[in-house]
């Protein structure tokens, strides 16, 4: 009978350990999740008459379960939207007052002097064609050419006072006159020349030394000769007699023609030193 009430005792005991565990673990509160208990069954004893003492059951504490970090929503960084630029309005334009046109005023009236006369070098008259020119203050004013020894020309412009020279060919006349304006004006032109002679003279000198005494010096106009001198002391002097205004003169010294020219003038006096090439 002792046997029995022991091994009731025991189951009963049991029993209770186990309803106590449960009701620890639902009383407990906890929101996390438990795995179930695992109970142990005691075992029954085969000898009634040894008591048992009870093996004690190990309680397992559960692991909480691991709640999921809260998403982050990700938030839109917003674009900066770029500003329109503003449109210049453009400015309307003044409107150009047209100038208005001066009457322009009536040109004065053009002003003229004239001068005619005959011409003469040394009494003579001149070739048709001689040009005659009017100077003033070194300025070419006017030019005419003649005609059986006579001029005519017209000098324009504002000269009131100033003084006119002339030139027959390339001699200054001896005369000149005062420019008026409306005025026609008689100037007879002449120029004394003396004879109608030019001058020439020189070194004359060879790459060897000096030329001989003696030897001819030539002047040629147009191939033709028509002067010529000798050498002393390695210089010559010759005069042209003719009328060669404007000609070019070559020379000749000996049988050798120089390389050196001239140009005839009336009564000039031209230095040219002449100098012998050796071929």
């Amino acid at each position: 009978m002792s046997r029995a009430s022991s091994k009731t005792g025991t189951v009963i005991l049991a029993t209770l350990l186990l309803a106590l565990l449960v009701l620890v673990a639902c009383g407990g509160g906890s929101d996390e999740t438990t795995e179930p208990v695992s109970t142990l069954t005691p075992m029954p004893t085969d000898s009634p008459a040894d008591s048992e003492t009870p093996v004690s059951t190990k309680t397992l504490t559960p692991e909480p379960t691991h709640t999921p970090d809260a998403m982050v929503t990700p938030i839109d960084t917003p674009v900066p939207t770029s500003s329109p630029t503003p449109t210049t309005t453009p400015t309307p334009s003044e409107e150009t007052t047209p100038t208005s046109t001066d009457t322009p005023e009536p040109e004065a009236e053009l002003q003229m002097c004239g001068f005619n006369g005959y011409v003469a070098i040394d009494d003579a008259s001149v070739p048709d064609g001689t040009v005659i020119s009017a100077w003033i203050d070194g300025e070419l004013v006017g030019s005419a050419a003649t005609t059986g020894s006579a001029y005519e020309m017209t000098v324009s412009g504002e000269y009131t006072g100033k003084v006119v020279t002339f030139n027959i060919g390339s001699y200054k006349a001896t005369q000149t006159s005062i420019w008026e304006s409306g005025a026609d004006i008689v100037v007879g032109l002449s120029v004394r020349l003396g004879p109608p002679v030019c001058g020439f003279y020189g070194t004359v000198t060879h790459p060897g030394g000096n030329v001989p005494d003696d030897t001819s010096v030539s002047a040629l106009v147009d191939g033709t000769v028509v002067g010529s001198t000798t050498v002393t002391g390695s210089w010559y002097n010759l005069l042209l007699t003719g009328e060669y205004s404007g000609k070019t003169i070559h020379f000749k010294v000996g049988a050798d023609q120089v390389m050196e020219t001239s140009i005839w003038e009336r009564g000039g006096n031209n230095n040219v030193d002449l100098t012998v090439t050796v071929p």
